[in-house]
């Protein structure tokens, strides 16, 4: 028989979306499930949704525990079903979302059958109105490096930021002490205090690079995070669980003291970038948040880089350069090619706030191509016409997109620069100390830090 695997559910106002992830988990290839609903207070009809299913669940062969409790926030209602798991794993999904059908069989059977392995994790769809895009877990190339350094790969923004396409095995759970610490006074996130303890553990983890999972935007998701004072609000509630969540890791283990210091560089990162997005140059919150970033990055890295406030005004590159010496990333070699350089999706996201950064470098494009160019300043891509003379920078981060754009210059055997490589390549020309072993990062540093 089966395994047994726990799937916590807290459900919100979400009666009239939760069809489709209740229909995709009775399609599941796996016959042992224990379902734990937590219905936080809805005032639709989500109540009638879940008695509803109730016996489809059971006629399916699996246990249902449904909590009514009083609306208490997300946090509160995972919390409650993670108190009530009684499989051998365990997972948590959104009741809009769906799962593909092999979500659990790929995930829990691995588990099953290598008992050395702690949790999994699996890749995902983001399903949008009008399409569906593939999500990489890994928002960096070197997959291996990010597996084992999973503390820095959240903190730095190399991993989703998401708890749904995770299955864990319960005992690694229970004994993170994450349920004993959970924290629901603040109610909009919780991610934080879900996989922090769970990589602070360093249990060991096996990447399916596969979607197994479907994030459904629907119209109220849409409807979240329009501005810069949301985002704000949202990042200020996000880093008060951060703090908490690290503040009881250390006091469980000394060694964890290093969680302190990768928060503060990642608020101080997601901040800098929320404002550049925003181009809120003239901010006093800016300056105040250069000014932080300025005294803890010189104050924790050894020797000092000096940085200064010009540094500050390219936090993308600065970032990248901490990042990449935190992770020992160094800039590859690019060999130099006869032909064209191009830039390939200039006109998207980071092709437009990255393509200055190239400016006056052995990188510096000759050609701009985008899917939306006009055909004349930016070029309509033309893989046909490259040659193996022809370095191609590809822009676009997107998994599947990167993969299909490869695919057809691998053909005329150009040289391939992604968008990662271009970061490294321009931060290493920024911040050169960061990357030739001179500067590290002190433990004495990040302790002193901890105590301000």
């Amino acid at each position: 028989m089966d395994p047994k695997v726990s799937i916590v559910i807290p459900c919100y106002n979400k009666g009239k979306y939760m069809h489709k992830m209740f229909d995709s988990i009775i399609a599941q290839k796996w016959d042992n499930i224990e379902l734990i609903l937590v219905n936080d207070g809805s005032t639709d009809h989500t109540h009638h949704v879940l008695l509803g299913y109730e016996p489809k669940f059971k006629a399916r062969g699996f246990e249902v525990i449904i909590i009514e409790q009083e609306n208490r926030g997300l946090p509160a209602a995972v919390h409650e079903g993670l108190k009530r798991i009684s499989g051998q794993f365990v997972c948590q999904v959104d009741a809009d979302d769906e799962l593909e059908p092999e979500y659990v069989s790929t995930m829990a059977g691995w588990l099953s059958s290598n008992p050395e392995y702690d949790w999994a994790v699996c890749d995902f769809w983001y399903v949008y109105n009008d399409r569906t895009v593939y999500h990489n877990y890994c928002k960096a190339e070197n997959h291996e490096k990010i597996l084992s350094n999973l503390l820095e790969s959240f903190f730095f923004g190399r991993i989703a930021d998401v708890v749904w396409n995770y299955m864990v095995r319960s005992e690694y759970l229970i004994n993170s002490g994450m349920i004993d610490h959970y924290f629901y006074t603040i109610n909009r996130t919780q991610e934080p205090q879900y996989v922090l303890p769970l990589a602070a553990n360093r249990g060991k983890i096996k990447h399916f690079r596969v979607p197994l999972y479907r994030y459904v935007q629907n119209e109220m998701q849409m409807s979240i995070r329009k501005n810069i004072d949301d985002y704000e609000k949202y990042y200020e509630q996000y880093h008060i669980i951060v703090d908490k969540t690290a503040e009881w890791l250390c006091e469980l283990e000394p060694q964890n003291k290093r969680i302190m210091f990768l928060a503060k560089l990642s608020r101080l990162r997601r901040m800098l970038l929320l404002f550049d997005r925003f181009n809120q140059t003239d901010s006093l919150k800016l300056k105040l948040l250069r000014q932080e970033t300025i005294d803890v990055v010189n104050h924790v890295f050894v020797p000092s880089p000096q940085i200064n406030e010009e540094h500050t005004a390219s936090p993308q590159l600065l970032f990248t350069a901490i990042s990449d010496n935190i992770f020992g990333n160094k800039p590859g070699e690019i060999s130099k090619r006869p032909g064209r350089i191009i830039a390939w999706g200039a006109l998207g996201k980071n092709g437009r706030s990255s393509l200055g950064y190239l400016k006056g470098t052995s990188l510096e494009p000759h050609e701009l191509w985008d899917n939306s160019g006009d055909g004349v300043a930016v070029k309509l891509p033309d893989a046909a016409g490259l040659s193996a003379d022809d370095t191609v920078l590809i822009f676009p981060s997107n998994y599947e997109i990167v993969l299909d754009i490869s695919a057809a210059l691998h053909k005329q055997e150009c040289t391939i620069v992604t968008y990662d490589e271009i970061l490294t390549y321009a931060a290493s020309i920024k911040f050169p100390g960061f990357y030739n072993d001179s500067i590290a990062l002190s433990p004495e540093g990040a302790d002193s830090c901890n105590q301000k």
